[in-house]
């Protein structure tokens, strides 16, 4: 229970006579409960059950909530709703409380009716998406969206069992509100909600949300939280309501807008963002490598532009490799687009030589060859060369490496050098000709 100090100091505790313990007693509070018109006893028994002034008082509280769930669930539940809709502002912690206890019935049973919305009082449902749209306080605003969320990705065919969601997250996001956190949250909303939803099952069509989506992404009002939110959304949009027959239709522009909003984060320097839109067109490209045809060099040298930011975490920089660790490793699809790309290879070498003469390394101390095999970049490289194939990189390679080797700085040549051992270790059999461009350069290793 919290600890902090009761909203209602003055409200004195339920009763802890001997006939509270009875079930006529029971009955007659829990009938208080859900009857008064003034609310004040729901009040003081939320009160009690946050703020008790003993273990009796709590075990006494938590045997009327028990008797409610028991015997008055679905009125009890409606009940809660309403508190939280239409209750005092001066009982905005109880409010909040009353919120708590719902979320608490309605996902407590891993194997009970309320588990799946189907279930579900379509009441409760419509009160729910009411409150989503009513409230103003944003603590309480992503409680609500959470447990919308907790509940509705519990069905295997969203559409069908709650399409007044979808109705709702469509109008929220075409809406003129000006509280941009009930957008954002409508938008988070539809992202999480996707995968749920079947295309045969919608009750809007895709055209409407893609067109939604494009509002956000060219309107000069909305925040770069907005933007990302929508970029989230664009990817799984693509992901699972797109096919080969229209990913064109919808992905030559979308991707467009992706790429503008990572360029942004950049400048941004927002790295958890970044992560989030990159680790997104990851999935994508495992699902549906062919979905970035349309827009391919323009997407994959965008992303690869993250290596560059200069105060962006390691980590987010990795993650831009990955992407590409993840194209090159995708079926056949992926690795015959990066193979035709007359860019995309020789930037991809130019941006991993960056990070291996970057590494926090001291030539006088050594670094153990496991250390080194374990490290990030490292292991992207030995995973890109083993997918692609050492005559791919050692085709773009040799006027990088005369670059590096001949530089100035310890650092560079080790890259070099250190690239090189990497990809003839993980390459099956680089052809000597190749191979062959580099022994000028040996004896000075």
């Amino acid at each position: 229970m919290s600890s902090q100090e009761s909203p209602l100091p003055l409200v004195s505790p339920l009763s802890r006579s001997s006939p509270y313990l009875t079930r006529d007693y029971l009955r007659s509070k829990a009938i208080q409960v859900l009857e008064s018109p003034d609310a004040l006893p729901l009040t003081y028994f939320l009160n009690e059950l946050n703020f008790p002034e003993n273990s009796i008082d709590l075990m006494n509280a938590r045997k009327l909530l028990n008797y409610l769930k028991k015997n008055y669930l679905t009125s009890f539940c409606l009940c809660l709703v309403s508190y939280f809709k239409f209750c005092a502002t001066e009982f905005v912690n109880c409010k909040e409380y009353a919120f708590d206890v719902l979320c608490q019935i309605l996902t407590e049973n891993e194997h009970g009716l309320w588990q799946e919305t189907s279930f579900m009082n379509k009441e409760l449902k419509s009160a729910l998406l009411d409150c989503l749209n009513t409230e103003s306080s944003i603590k309480i605003l992503h409680k609500i969206l959470d447990f919308v969320v907790t509940i509705a990705t519990k069905e295997v065919r969203l559409g069908n069992e709650w399409p007044e969601l979808l109705e709702f997250v469509y109008e929220s996001i075409g809406s003129d509100s000006d509280f941009e956190e009930k957008l954002k949250c409508a938008i988070s909303l539809l992202y999480k909600l996707i995968p749920q939803c079947a295309v045969e099952d919608l009750v809007i069509s895709i055209d409407s949300f893609y067109d939604s989506l494009m509002d956000i992404f060219d309107s000069e009002e909305m925040s770069l939280e907005v933007q990302v939110q929508a970029a989230l959304a664009s990817n799984r949009f693509l992901c699972y309501w797109t096919n080969r027959s229209d990913h064109d239709r919808y992905s030559t522009v979308l991707l467009v807008k992706i790429v503008l909003t990572i360029s942004t984060l950049i400048e941004h320097r927002s790295d958890k963002d970044i992560q989030a839109v990159v680790n997104e067109l990851t999935v994508l490209v495992k699902e549906k490598p062919w979905s970035l045809s349309s827009q391919f060099d323009y997407l994959v040298l965008s992303v690869l532009r993250i290596v560059d930011g200069v105060e962006l975490q390691d980590r987010t920089k990795i993650i831009a490799l990955e992407f590409v660790v993840a194209l090159s490793e995708t079926r056949v699809e992926g690795r015959r687009m990066l193979r035709r790309s007359q860019y995309i290879i020789p930037k991809l070498l130019e941006k991993i030589l960056f990070l291996l003469a970057n590494l926090e390394d001291d030539p006088e101390s050594g670094t153990a060859e496991t250390d080194i095999q374990n490290l990030p970049v490292v292991r992207c490289l030995a995973r890109i060369a083993a997918a692609l194939g050492g005559e791919v990189l050692v085709n773009s390679f040799p006027k990088l490496f005369a670059i590096h080797f001949g530089a100035e700085d310890w650092q560079s040549r080790h890259a070099a050098v250190l690239f090189l051992g990497i990809v003839a270790e993980k390459c099956s059999k680089p052809k000597v000709s190749e191979l062959s461009l580099f022994f000028p350069f040996y004896r000075f290793c």
